[in-house]
């Protein structure tokens, strides 16, 4: 299901909020609250079928990097801002708190749904978690050099199967990559 075809749906909580009384979500239920006055806020929910990296058997999920850690501490920097518990947060992500603390350290990436989630809770736009970080040709040198220089060599081969055999050399490749060194001197 894609993030714009997130159903919402309100949950029947009271205005109180009492959050010991409202029931748990799910792990494929995302809320996020909404303020209603003075009483504080109240939670909404998201039904979705967002799966984390690790419900996926054999991910080849990257390692957090400098990005991760930059967005890591915005969010951090946020929900601290408009005074949000971690246990608070974590709750209304439908997440563990020790989940939440991985994504604030950036030690877990967080995938495009929830942190688009993030964004509606901590009533800010996606863009703010990413401001401050240096433009990505910095983060990037070296790598983009690389690309400038193979998908035009590969996109100016004819579609033909040395095309296609060129792909499938590339994706065994990287297949071979996830299993690690093989021993061959036997």
């Amino acid at each position: 299901m894609l993030a714009s075809e997130v159903c919402l749906a309100q949950d029947a909580a009271p205005a109180n909020d009492e959050s010991a009384s409202q029931p748990r979500h799910g792990k494929d239920d995302y809320s996020h609250p909404t303020v209603s006055g003075s009483q504080g806020v109240k939670s909404t929910s998201m039904k979705s079928s967002f799966t984390n990296q690790s419900d996926i058997k054999g991910s080849s999920a990257r390692k957090a990097d400098i990005v991760d850690k930059h967005v890591g501490s915005r969010i951090r920097e946020r929900r601290r801002e408009i005074q949000i518990s971690q246990q608070d947060m974590s709750e209304i992500l439908g997440v563990s708190y020790q989940q939440l603390q991985k994504y604030e350290n950036g030690s877990n990436r967080v995938s495009a749904g929830r942190l688009y989630l993030m964004a509606h809770v901590l009533k800010v736009d996606v863009g703010f978690f990413y401001q401050g970080l240096p433009p990505g040709e910095e983060l990037f040198k070296g790598k983009v050099e690389e690309l400038d220089f193979v998908v035009p060599e590969i996109n100016s081969l004819p579609p033909t199967s040395l095309r296609q055999a060129l792909t499938d050399l590339v994706q065994a490749i990287k297949e071979s990559e996830k299993k690690g060194p093989t021993d061959k001197t036997q």
